[in-house]
């Protein structure tokens, strides 16, 4: 949905900027003598002498060529922080894949420490075992 919303912006900045442009040189191809004519304007300040259809045609073209600029870098600001979010998710599943495997190899620890300390509780025993019954038979033979 948004490639599609950015294509009709950009398409409609770029179809507006080309009207504008036509337009002007419409006018100046067919209407030179707008163009030539030198008027006296006031800008507050004083009067000054100038072209105003050139200085209009001319800032009218850079506001547009502004727009359309500032449109296609907020588009490639998307556009980073869309790989950097993609970039973060792929290293949090990387981190949740490394987590498992920790948790898988603690499991396996743990059950082969416990069976480990099973059999040596049950080898503890047997040498109780052995002990008090070669404690009995050293008991009988010295009596």
């Amino acid at each position: 949905m948004e490639i599609t919303k950015n294509f009709k912006v950009r398409y409609l900045i770029d179809t507006l900027l080309g009207i504008w442009l036509l337009t002007w040189l419409w006018f100046l191809i067919f209407n030179w003598d707008i163009f030539v004519v030198k008027l006296n304007i006031n800008l507050g300040i004083g009067v000054v002498k100038m072209f105003p259809f050139v200085v209009f045609m001319i800032l009218g073209m850079l506001i547009m060529l502004a727009i359309r600029y500032i449109l296609q870098y907020s588009r490639m600001l998307r556009r980073i922080e869309v790989k950097e979010k993609n970039t973060k998710i792929a290293m949090q599943e990387k981190d949740i894949e490394i987590l498992k495997l920790k948790e898988m190899l603690y499991k396996e620890q743990t059950s082969e420490l416990n069976k480990t300390a099973k059999d040596l509780t049950a080898l503890n025993e047997k040498i109780d075992a052995i002990a008090q019954k070669f404690q009995k038979e050293k008991e009988e033979g010295n009596s």
